[in-house]
């Protein structure tokens, strides 16, 4: 073996360990010694960043909709109760995400705004608390000190660092900095693709 084919190969082997360390990339030679790269990244992680857009993106979609106003019937959900849970259903069901369910003696429904701010486990769903920076895709979610038979909480889909899309007393609104969802109180929960 010729001095500077040994040499090519170190080389190699040190790049591919750099770029995979670093990059999450692997490098790869042909016997032609001409150079490639290809991603190393898993479909997991990819899926999870083009579902997080997705969701994002279909909320931004239904902004200004009165689907889901609080005077409004939706699907199971009568006329004068909030709706921010069900948006939040809905919207991860367009996207292709299942969305987590309750179920009681009177049928399947949404999980409560509460459910989305507890820490505890929703199967896909990381618990990230109070001071997680915002992220497209996130559930972002507030329960309330005194949840009445009406309202758990609030809740909604981050769009943004600061920005969040959510169903209001007449209408989706898309909202930065919102004081029902306060950035540092609210409860994040990221979406992970298992």
């Amino acid at each position: 073996m010729k001095r500077h084919s040994i040499f090519r190969i170190i080389n190699a082997i040190v790049i591919s360990a750099v770029l995979t360390a670093c990059n999450k990339r692997s490098i790869h030679m042909d016997m032609n010694t001409k150079w490639t790269i290809r991603s190393s990244f898993s479909d997991d992680k990819r899926n999870f960043s083009i579902k997080s857009d997705k969701l994002a993106t279909t909320a931004k979609s239904h902004v200004g909709d009165t689907d889901w106003a609080y005077g409004e019937k939706k699907d199971n959900f009568p006329a004068n109760c909030w709706k921010c849970n069900k948006f939040v259903h809905d919207v991860l069901e367009e996207s292709g995400i299942t969305p987590p369910t309750r179920t009681d003696s009177t049928g399947t429904y949404p999980i409560r705004a509460a459910d989305w701010a507890s820490s505890s486990r929703i199967k896909n769903w990381e618990y990230k608390g109070s001071n997680e920076t915002w992220q497209p895709g996130d559930v972002i979610a507030k329960a309330f000190d005194q949840p009445n038979e009406n309202a758990s909480g609030h809740c909604g889909i981050a769009v943004s660092s600061y920005e969040v899309v959510a169903a209001g007393r007449e209408k989706v609104y898309l909202r930065a900095n919102d004081p029902n969802l306060p950035r540092g109180e609210a409860t994040v929960r990221r979406y992970m693709d298992q």
